[in-house]
């Protein structure tokens, strides 16, 4: 199966409904997402993929191929799940979870959750992904997260999706994931 991962962490924004600011820049991944036995040793693109990246590049992306790109989404899975339902319940910017301990614990413990069922569930999840998502929230420290401004727009949230996937996955391997499961009701709750 093909896949797509961008990190570009809400660096473009709709002014309005015909135009959007582009306020950074990013990476564009593309790869496939390998059976888990398909791991080792995938290392062959197709000329397609290939020829995709290269012409992101001519148009001024910057686009890579990777073939890891299921430890790359399950790292963005979590940095979201972290990032985003803790800006819309307390409706500040990313930066701001950092500015105290309280926030900054709430943080870590979500992270803990999710890296317990990722450990159950076989999940790869790479090297010094903590200290990632700390580097998101404090190069993105003014930005408005995708579900805080879905709350502040009165939208449903992605949050079942989100965090609610972690909820699922620990429920699937036998992983307690309270935290994910508060926040995941909590953040519904706000979308009536």
């Amino acid at each position: 199966m093909e896949a797509l991962c961008s990190d570009y962490h809400g660096r473009a924004k709709r002014t309005s409904s015909s135009s959007v600011l582009h306020a950074g820049h990013g990476t564009t991944t593309i790869g496939k997402m390998m059976p888990a036995a398909s791991f080792i040793g995938a290392t062959s693109h197709e000329d397609h993929d290939i020829e995709l990246v290269k012409e992101l590049n001519r148009a001024g992306f910057e686009a890579l191929l990777s073939n890891e790109m299921d430890e790359m989404i399950y790292r963005k899975l979590l940095m979201n799940a972290v990032i985003n339902p803790l800006t819309a319940l307390w409706r500040i910017p990313n930066g701001a979870l950092l500015s105290s301990p309280e926030r900054a614990g709430l943080m870590k413990q979500l992270y803990h959750e999710g890296i317990l069922v990722y450990e159950a569930a076989g999940i790869p999840y790479g090297n010094k992904l903590w200290e990632w998502i700390v580097s998101v929230c404090q190069s993105t420290s003014g930005n408005t997260s995708s579900m805080l401004k879905d709350v502040m727009d009165g939208r449903t949230t992605e949050v079942a999706w989100i965090n609610g996937s972690i909820v699922q996955l620990g429920h699937k391997y036998g992983v307690s994931v309270p935290k994910h499961e508060l926040i995941t009701q909590l953040i519904e709750g706000m979308n009536l």
